[in-house]
C-alpha cells in the first residue's frame, strides 16, 4: 500500500496505494544513493545525505492522514496565497479553491490552492509537495505542536519530498518538476489601470488619455465584465461600447494595450454561440443523471466548461484567439475557481434577477439560500458533477483545485492560435501546481484598508516560496475607500510587486492616482516612474525566474539562508539579490525599524550607510525606505510612458567596496525567438583595487541587437578613485555630485 522511489539526489516519491491518475508533476529520474527509508506498518522513516531526518505515520480509510515530525526551529512556508504571515506553522489550512468573501487569516480557504510547502532553519531545507487537485487539510501545529497532520479526502495519494542545501536549492528543483515560469512581454511589467469597471468605451479613453495628459507612465488598462452583453463572455455591449475596434486602435497610438476579463460561468441561452458550441460538443460538466450541471453567476444561469475534456479546451482556446484577434492584448481569468453563487433551484431564479437590478444585495441573496453551501465553516459550494477525462467520467472533488488550470492552459493555447511567436499575458484569480508556467496571479477582492495592504507582503513571499513569482494585490484596496496617505504607501510598495496593478470596486472611491489631487499626484507619479528605472533590473530578474524558478520578491531568509534573524521577518523583503525594501505599513509613520542582515547597505534616497542588524530609518510620506546592499547592483534606465519602449541608455547603481559582478539582458520583449537564442547579455565584473576602478566586460550571448546603445556606471558610495580601466585599458571617468561616472558605447565594445 505504501511505496518509496528515490527519484534523483533531490527527490523522493512516497506513493500510497498506487492508482492511475491526474498527475501535475514531471519526474525527473537519475540514479542517486543519497536516500535512506524503512518502512514498518504505517511508519516511514527517511534521511537524506546522512543529514536531514523525517519521520511518517501514515493511516489509510476511506481518506489518508498523515502525520510527519517537525523539529522545534522549523519554520514552515509556502501553501501560496494564505490569509497569514511568512511562517505557517501553528496555524490550520484547507486547500479547496473558493471565491472567498472574507480576507482576514480566518477566511480560509482562498481563491487558489498550492499543497506545497518547505520545512526550513538554516541547517534544513525539505519541501512536501502534495500531488492530489481535490480537497487537503493540513493542520501545522494546532493539534500536535511538533507535528504536521494532513488529511487528503482520497484513498490515494502521491507525495514528493525535495530536499536541498538552501530554499534556493528546493524551488529550482519544484519549477523542474512543476514547470518553469512563464516569461511576459515587457509590457506587462508595466503599470496597470482598471476597475470594476470602466463603463463604457469613452470612459476608458478618457483614462488612457489623463495619462499621457499627466505623464505618468502606464502600459495597461483592464475592462472587467460591464463590457459584456449581459455580462457573456466573447461578446461587447453595443451601447456601452458601439466600437470597440476603434477604442483599441486609440489606445493602440497611445501606447496602452487593453486587457479584458473571462469568467468560467457561460450563460445557459440558446442562440448564444459560445453556449451552443459547447453544447454541441457535450462541453460542459455534468450530474450524475448526464445533465448539464447549473448554477447562478452574474449571467444568471450558468454552465460550466468542462476543461479537462480535450475537444473543450480546443474549442476554448478557439473563442480566446478569436477575441484576441481583435487587437486585444491580455486575458484576465476571474470567477474561476470556478465561482458560484449557489446551486441551481427554480425558486432562485426570480430573487437573483433582483440582484441583477440591484434591488436585492447579493450577501442577502446568498444569506436567503446559504442552505445550498455544504460547510458555512469553510465556505465551499458542493459540485457534485463530473467531467469527462480521456472518455472516463471523474468526480469534479477529485479535480475541482485543477479546473481553473485546465482553464489557463486552454487560454494560452488560445495566445499560441492567435499568434504562435507572440507571448501571451495571462492574469487568474485561481489555480494550482503549475500555473507559474502560463499566468500571474493576484490575490482577490481585498478591502482599502492598512492590514490588507500589511498582508499582501506575507501573501505575495509565500506565493513566490509556493514556485509562482509573477504576483500581486490590488493596490489601494478593491473594496472600500482608501484615504490619500494610504494609496500613496500603497503604491510605493506596489511599485515593487511583480505585478503592479491598481484595481477598485464598482462601490467605492476611484484610486486612479489624480483623485486626490496635484500633492498626491505627484507622490503617486514618484512610485510609478521608480519602477519604470527598475525595467532593466526587473526583466532581468523575471528572465532568471524564468530560467530558475526562483521569485522576484523574496523573504530574506531566502538571501540569508544562514541569519536565523531574517526567518520570520516578513514586513520587508528583497527585490531579487541587491535591494532590500521595508514599506512603511501603518498610518502616520514617519520612520520605522528595518532588520539589514550580514554586509552594510546604503540607503537609495540620501546615500546614508547602515551596518547589519537593527535599524531606525526616517521615511517621511515621499519616501519609502530601500537600501542596496554592499558590493551588488541595480540596472536602472531613463522613465518612458511604457515599458515597451527601448532603454537607450543603461546605468549600473552600484554600492562597491570590492567587487560586484553584474549581468544585463536584452530581447525584444514581444516574441519567443529568446528561445531560439536571439538575446543579448553581457556580464560585467567592477572592481575597486585601492585607488583604482577596474570594468571587465563577458559578451555571453550577442545574437540580438540591444534597445540600448551606452552603458554607465554610477557608483553610489564615495570612494576615492583616481583611474579607471575598461577590459584593462584606462578610460576616462568624471565626478559629478559626489558620484564617481564611467560610461562607454556599446557598439564601440562589440566592434561593431
Amino acid at each position: 500500500m505504501i511505496k518509496i522511489v528515490p527519484l534523483n539526489d533531490n527527490i523522493l516519491k512516497i506513493i500510497i496505494n498506487e492508482k492511475e491518475s491526474l498527475s501535475f508533476v514531471k519526474e525527473i529520474k537519475k540514479e542517486t544513493n543519497l536516500w535512506d527509508y524503512n518502512i514498518k506498518e504505517n511508519e516511514i522513516k527517511i534521511i537524506w545525505n546522512k543529514e536531514y531526518k523525517i519521520n511518517f505515520k501514515v493511516f489509510i480509510k476511506d481518506h489518508i492522514e498523515i502525520f510527519h515530525d517537525v523539529e522545534e526551529n522549523d519554520r514552515i512556508y509556502g501553501l501560496g496565497e494564505k490569509y497569514a504571515r511568512l511562517n505557517r506553522r501553528y496555524k490550520r489550512f484547507h486547500m479547496w479553491n473558493v471565491d472567498q468573501q472574507i480576507h482576514l487569516p480566518s477566511g480560509d480557504p482562498t481563491y487558489l490552492s498550492i499543497p506545497f510547502y518547505i520545512l526550513a532553519n538554516p541547517k534544513k531545507f525539505l519541501g512536501i509537495l502534495i500531488d492530489y487537485a481535490g480537497y487537503i487539510y493540513i493542520d501545522t501545529g494546532v493539534r500536535n505542536l511538533n507535528e504536521v497532520f494532513i488529511k487528503i479526502k482520497s484513498d490515494y495519494a502521491r507525495i514528493y519530498l525535495i530536499a536541498g542545501k538552501n530554499l534556493k536549492e528546493i524551488l529550482r528543483c519544484y519549477s523542474e518538476m512543476t514547470g518553469k515560469p512563464f516569461l511576459p512581454p515587457k509590457w506587462a511589467l508595466g503599470y496597470h489601470q482598471s476597475r470594476y469597471s470602466y463603463m463604457d468605451q469613452n470612459e476608458v479613453l478618457e483614462i488612457a488619455s489623463e495619462f499621457r495628459k499627466r505623464k505618468i507612465p502606464c502600459d495597461a488598462i483592464y475592462l472587467d465584465i460591464y463590457h459584456m452583453n449581459e455580462f457573456k463572455n466573447f461578446t461587447w455591449d453595443s451601447k456601452r461600447f458601439p466600437n470597440p475596434k476603434e477604442m483599441i486602435e486609440k489606445l493602440k497610438d497611445l501606447k496602452i494595450k487593453l486587457v479584458t476579463i473571462v469568467n468560467a460561468g457561460i450563460k445557459a441561452s440558446k442562440g448564444y454561440a459560445v453556449y451552443d458550441k459547447l453544447k454541441e460538443i457535450d462541453g460542459f460538466i455534468k450530474y450524475s443523471n448526464n445533465e448539464t450541471f447549473l448554477g447562478i453567476v452574474w449571467p444568471g444561469i450558468c454552465a460550466f466548461p468542462d476543461f479537462l475534456n480535450e475537444k473543450v479546451r480546443k474549442l476554448w482556446s478557439y473563442f480566446i484567439s478569436e477575441w484576441l484577434n481583435q487587437g486585444i492584448d491580455g486575458i484576465w481569468l476571474d470567477m474561476n475557481e470556478p465561482s458560484i453563487f449557489l446551486i441551481l433551484n427554480k425558486d432562485m431564479e426570480k430573487e437573483f434577477e433582483k440582484v441583477l437590478n440591484n434591488e436585492l444585495s447579493l450577501f442577502s441573496f446568498v444569506s436567503k439560500f446559504s442552505t445550498n453551501l455544504i460547510n458555512k465553516n469553510i465556505g465551499y459550494v458542493k459540485i457534485d458533477a463530473f467531467h469527462n477525462l480521456n472518455g472516463s467520467k471523474i468526480h469534479h472533488d477529485e479535480v475541482h483545485n485543477a479546473y481553473p488550470l485546465f482553464q489557463i492552459i486552454s487560454t494560452y493555447e488560445g495566445f499560441i492560435k492567435s499568434n504562435s511567436n507572440k507571448r501571451s499575458f495571462i492574469l487568474s484569480r485561481s489555480g494550482f501546481i503549475g500555473i507559474q508556467g502560463y499566468a500571474a496571479v493576484w490575490t482577490g477582492d481585498n478591502q482599502a484598508d492598512w492590514s490588507h495592504m500589511e498582508i499582501s507582503v506575507p501573501q505575495l513571499l509565500s506565493l513566490g516560496l509556493s514556485g509562482i513569482p509573477f504576483v500581486g494585490a490590488d493596490i489601494g484596496g478593491f473594496s472600500d475607500d482608501a484615504d490619500p496617505e494610504l494609496l500613496i504607501r500603497w503604491f510605493q510598495l506596489g511599485a515593487f510587486y511583480p505585478l503592479f496593478r491598481n484595481h477598485s470596486d464598482i462601490n467605492s472611491r476611484r484610486k486612479e492616482p489624480w483623485v486626490f489631487g496635484e500633492e498626491v499626484e505627484s507622490m503617486i507619479k514618484e512610485a510609478i516612474n521608480l519602477r519604470y528605472k527598475l525595467l532593466p533590473y526587473l526583466y532581468k530578474l523575471f528572465v532568471d525566474s524564468y530560467r530558475e524558478g526562483l521569485p522576484i520578491i523574496r523573504p530574506l531568509c531566502l538571501e540569508f539562508p544562514f541569519d536565523e534573524n531574517c526567518y520570520d521577518i516578513d514586513d520587508e523583503f528583497m527585490l531579487g539579490d541587491s535591494l532590500l525594501v521595508a514599506p512603511i505599513l501603518n498610518p502616520g509613520s514617519k520612520a520605522r525599524a528595518v532588520y539589514l542582515p550580514e554586509s552594510k547597505w546604503l540607503n537609495l534616497w540620501n546615500g546614508k550607510i547602515y551596518k547589519k542588524g537593527w535599524n531606525f530609518v526616517e521615511a517621511d510620506l515621499k519616501t519609502i525606505p530601500v537600501f542596496l546592499k554592499e558590493n551588488s547592483a541595480i540596472i536602472t534606465t531613463n522613465v518612458k510612458e511604457s515599458a515597451e519602449e527601448p532603454w537607450d541608455k543603461i546605468t549600473i547603481e552600484t554600492f562597491l567596496t570590492k567587487n560586484v559582478n553584474v549581468k544585463i539582458y536584452d530581447d525584444d520583449g514581444i516574441t519567443f525567438n529568446y528561445k531560439k537564442g536571439e538575446f543579448f547579455e553581457i556580464e560585467l565584473n567592477i572592481k575597486k583595487e585601492k585607488n583604482k576602478l577596474k570594468i571587465n566586460t563577458n559578451i555571453l550571448n550577442d545574437k540580438f541587437e540591444p534597445s540600448f546603445n551606452k552603458i554607465e556606471v554610477k557608483i553610489l558610495n564615495k570612494i576615492n578613485i583616481e583611474r579607471a580601466f575598461l577590459n584593462n585599458k584606462e578610460y576616462d571617468f568624471s565626478k559629478r555630485e559626489g558620484f564617481i561616472f564611467l560610461e562607454f558605447d556599446l557598439k564601440e565594445l562589440m566592434g561593431k
